[in-house]
């Protein structure tokens, strides 16, 4: 057998040392997204900060006036916030304090929810109000 020692296969490695990923499983059990650093779906995750998506319902289109019952249009997931779990400008260590930077006052059932999947890490958790409203979710082609 031929081993890898490749960058990548060395990031992978490291990475599921991170919580980051039992984070995330308890995240997407309890209906929830996850995401890269800029809102945007990601299979790959970065060992050092999530973001939060939450879904929301498509809406019924029409036509001329009439609601067509089999036609929906997708709408962008809510950016919730993001959890960083290293990160030394805001004070953050994967096993001492993780810092939950949540974007929408109106969210908060959904950020308490949240706080509460985290909460069983043992670990202080520090939420903090970044925006007043959620922000939507990104898009990779929007980036370019």
């Amino acid at each position: 057998m031929k081993e890898e020692n490749d960058s990548s296969s060395i990031y992978r490695m490291a990475s599921f040392a991170s919580p980051v990923y039992g984070v995330a499983e308890k995240l997407r059990e309890a209906g929830y997204e996850v995401a890269g650093r800029l809102g945007v779906k990601q299979k790959q995750l970065d060992p050092n900060m999530i973001s939060v998506l939450k879904d929301r319902e498509p809406v019924q289109r029409s036509f001329f006036g009439f609601k067509v019952p089999f036609w929906y249009r997708k709408q962008r997931a809510l950016h919730l916030g993001k959890v960083w779990f290293n990160d030394t400008d805001r004070n953050a260590a994967e096993d001492e304090n993780w810092v939950f930077e949540a974007h929408g006052e109106k969210e908060m059932k959904n950020i308490t929810s949240l706080l509460e999947e985290i909460k069983p890490y043992h670990v202080r958790v520090q939420a903090t109000l970044e925006h007043n409203v959620p922000k939507r979710e990104t898009y990779l082609h929007e980036l370019c």
